[in-house]
């Protein structure tokens, strides 16, 4: 972490991760996956309203190679409000699991099991945010927007085989491409001394764009309340 001036610092790092998995019943024998991250942040403070973080990773994987992803955000306050606006590229590789397992799904009835697909690739998206937030004597209330384009998305498939033996086969699949929205708002404010009530409410919805159906296991709408009390 450098303090370069007092309106600007980085911070810059390398990750190194390796994982291994053994599940003989699974049909995985000595699977191993290693990362190198390099990443570098730049935190820049250009006036008491408006500020901007900046950021890239780099990433190398043993199967998959380099990958760049950046990312930048930017704040700006003004009287009681504070706006926000951020992109980042996502990247995600296939797991372990996803690409080696083969798991029987516990469900009574014909055997069902999902596959491994060792032809995976890796998950990448683009990721944008708006949000504006209200902070005065107490009380925050803030709504934020995101759309989140993923391509390559890994899941399983919704169509099977049929096995030798009355087998229904799953299998993991990269799905051309998948959309994610939605709106979070957030309400928090005192209420008297000693009691703190808080309330979330959030819509999401989540498209498959290849085939335009939505995913049905995407909970829509999610809400939730908060009552807390704290005296010392």
């Amino acid at each position: 972490h450098f303090e370069l001036a007092p309106w600007n610092s980085m911070v810059v790092g390398v990750e190194y991760i390796n994982e291994n998995l053994t599940a003989p019943r699974n049909q995985i024998e000595e699977k191993s996956n290693t990362d190198w991250v390099v990443f570098l942040q730049e935190d820049l403070k250009l006036s008491d309203r408006f500020s901007v973080v900046a950021g890239l990773r780099a990433n190398h994987n043993d199967i998959y190679k380099w990958n760049l992803t950046p990312q930048a955000s930017a704040m700006y306050k003004i009287w009681v409000l504070t706006f926000r606006g951020a992109y980042a590229q996502g990247y995600k590789t296939p797991t372990l699991k996803e690409k080696y397992m083969y798991f029987q799904i516990p469900v009574p009835g014909i055997p069902m099991f999902l596959a491994g697909n060792e032809d995976l690739k890796p998950e990448k998206s683009d990721y944008f945010s708006l949000s504006a937030e209200y902070a005065r004597d107490g009380v925050t209330f803030s709504v934020a927007a995101y759309h989140n384009k993923v391509r390559n998305l890994i899941a399983a498939s919704d169509t099977f085989v049929m096995k030798p033996g009355m087998v229904m086969e799953y299998a993991y699949e990269n799905q051309s491409e998948a959309t994610m929205k939605g709106v979070d708002v957030m309400l928090r404010t005192r209420i008297g001394s000693f009691l703190t009530g808080s309330a979330n409410l959030a819509w999401v919805r989540k498209f498959n764009d290849s085939t335009g159906k939505e995913y049905s296991n995407t909970r829509n709408f999610l809400a939730g309340a908060n009552l807390d009390y704290e005296r010392r």
